[in-house]
């Protein structure tokens, strides 16, 4: 929570790493795709700007969790409140007081960072998408061809500038429309549009920037409820999730103290088989689909992971591995450990 009101702030995704504890120097933070990442943001009452970042991971075992949060306070004095919460335990809080920042803090502002993400987990960024940005005037009231943005980066991440950067002009108090052209591979394309305006300056409203970026035509442009005003001076994010069209089904290996295997020798068997079942969105794996079943082979030789590429529209998945006396299978949900 920033406790000072009319400040921002935004999670450096690349400082995002997870350690299996305790953490030693030299350890690698685990993959992404080993626990589920959420985020959120909201102004409380008090106008106090809260982000909220949700994790899950796998029970029985401790973790160390590393992340860095960016404020736009580059003049101010800021108070900032920590907030952690673990399921089963109470509320643990730690308060931070930032003295004025000077020099630096301007460089990421005026920035709209858009994420690609997998809709079940947000901790999994998807690179090589193609996003249309289009640009409505307010004298004709038509929205212009579209500019052909960048493919999102390997972290799934494209930033969006207010000036002109990477052959793309963004104006303030001018009303933009994101659109995804081309999917990351393996995902449906989304149809939904995304619109924004940037303010003309940090005391410009919300009101006043969407009435000048539409001028009188409040019927052939969405209303202001559906449209992200972003103030100037600030670095806001925007995630755009999309659903999976493949299945991507790994195996990870941890020993007996949770830590995880990375020598394939110390891995007590060459090859497994799991079972791969469906049932209808909506409903419980005791409703599963009985007509549906695959069987998938995991090996060394796949690295332990496999792609199952037909999947129906409707439907939710979820895989069961056959008892084993060498070892203990766990399972989480939405593209976590597995």
């Amino acid at each position: 929570t920033v406790n000072t009101a009319g400040i921002t702030a935004h999670l450096d995704r690349s400082t995002v790493k997870l350690y299996s504890y305790p953490k030693q120097d030299g350890d690698t933070p685990l993959p992404d795709n080993y626990y589920g990442l959420s985020l959120r943001s909201y102004t409380d009452k008090n106008n106090k700007n809260v982000y909220e970042m949700t994790l899950t991971f796998p029970d029985e075992q401790a973790f160390v969790l590393e992340y860095d949060y960016v404020t736009d306070a580059s003049n101010d004095k800021v108070t900032l409140e920590n907030t952690a919460h673990i399921d089963g335990y109470e509320d643990s809080k730690k308060e931070t007081k930032l003295d004025a920042v000077n020099g630096w803090g301007g460089i990421t502002q005026n920035l709209l960072t858009l994420y690609k993400v997998d809709s079940a987990n947000q901790n999994l960024g998807l690179p090589g998408a193609v996003f249309t940005l289009y640009k409505f005037d307010s004298t004709t009231g038509k929205w212009d061809n579209g500019t052909e943005l960048p493919k999102t980066g390997e972290d799934g991440s494209l930033g969006l500038y207010v000036g002109e950067k990477n052959n793309v002009t963004i104006n303030t108090s001018s009303l933009y429309k994101l659109k995804e052209t081309d999917p990351p591979s393996g995902y449906r394309k989304s149809d939904k549009e995304y619109f924004f305006i940037w303010t003309d300056n940090d005391s410009q409203t919300a009101e006043d920037a969407y009435k000048k970026a539409v001028g009188n035509n409040t019927i052939s442009v969405p209303a202001q409820t559906e449209v992200s005003i972003y103030k100037y001076h600030t670095s806001p994010e925007l995630y755009v999730p999309n659903e999976r069209c493949q299945l991507t089904i790994q195996k990870f290996w941890r020993d007996q103290d949770g830590k995880m295997i990375t020598n394939s020798s110390d891995i007590p068997v060459d090859s497994i088989t799991v079972n791969l079942y469906r049932y209808q969105s909506g409903h419980t794996k005791a409703e599963r689909d009985t007509s549906f079943a695959q069987t998938i082979t995991l090996n060394k030789d796949n690295n332990w992971t496999a792609v199952y590429s037909d999947v129906t529209n409707g439907y939710s998945y979820y895989i069961e591995e056959p008892e084993n006396s060498k070892y203990t299978a766990t399972y989480s949900e939405s593209n976590t450990l597995g």
